[in-house]
């Protein structure tokens, strides 16, 4: 079970914004995440391969993890314009592309956090409740970080761990992307997900929005300016946001039609 209990139900966007406006400290940093699921894990793509059922040692998940980012940046290394300057910088630039990594993934916007626990393109978790969470840390420092090793003994020396990388890209920039960092496993060799990690009471908070609010959430966010374009400034953004209004036409004509 989780150590985390639902601080409110979320039926609107208001509903969300009047609590942040009431209870969210200015004087702590305050990062958000959306989830499409309540059945989903705060956990880093790097350990939920793990879950997989891929059976590797503990021991050999610390080299395929080593060896995985190594990879990464002699390959990438021709291809960036900028080439990172430390370990997590590099880190950060893989997780951006897919690579499964030690970092999870935030955001500075609410509102971004709740279009990503309403945002259900292929309609796969329309029966199951959304989440959005709030985390309250410290700012993790990177610029000392070379090695793997270096993160572990940032971690375990101090318990502040939110990172906020240089914003390469547009969509990382309209998505006010930054990361939590995670020490490489737990001590019986499994990473234990953040909402049951005892480190994080009093620092991480959940919000429930019913499943059948999510559809009339994320139309109230796309009112003020909060959809698939503004949130992904692209062209597959775009066309996403595109197909979605010509699905929505279709549907009411449809409606129109069955109703004569």
């Amino acid at each position: 079970m989780d150590r985390i209990e639902t601080r409110a139900v979320i039926n609107y966007v208001g509903d969300l914004i009047g609590y942040a406006v009431e209870h969210v400290n200015p004087n702590i940093k305050t990062v958000f995440r959306g989830h499409m699921s309540s059945n989903f894990e705060l956990v880093p793509s790097l350990y939920r391969e793990m879950d997989l059922g891929l059976k590797i040692a503990t021991t050999n998940w610390l080299s395929f993890e080593e060896e995985l980012l190594d990879q990464f940046e002699k390959r990438a290394t021709p291809l960036v314009k900028t080439t990172p300057s430390n370990k997590l910088e590099w880190i950060a630039l893989a997780q951006h592309h897919g690579l499964p990594t030690r970092l999870l993934d935030w955001t500075e916007s609410l509102l971004v956090a709740l279009f990503f626990a309403v945002d259900d393109p292929e309609n796969k978790y329309v029966e199951d409740n959304a989440v959005v969470w709030q985390l309250d840390g410290g700012i993790f420092k990177a610029e000392d970080l070379h090695a793997l090793e270096d993160i572990d003994n940032a971690i375990e020396s101090e318990f502040n761990n939110i990172y906020f990388p240089y914003h390469t890209t547009s969509r990382m920039s309209a998505q006010q992307g930054c990361f939590t960092v995670h020490y490489s496993f737990g001590s019986l060799g499994k990473f234990t997900p953040l909402e049951k990690d005892q480190n994080f009471e009093g620092q991480l908070y959940k919000f429930e929005i019913p499943a059948n609010r999510k559809r009339r959430i994320k139309e109230e966010l796309d009112k003020i300016g909060i959809n698939e374009f503004t949130v992904f400034p692209d062209l597959d953004g775009l066309a996403r946001y595109l197909k979605r209004g010509y699905r929505n036409k279709l549907n009411i004509v449809q409606f129109e039609i069955d109703s004569d």
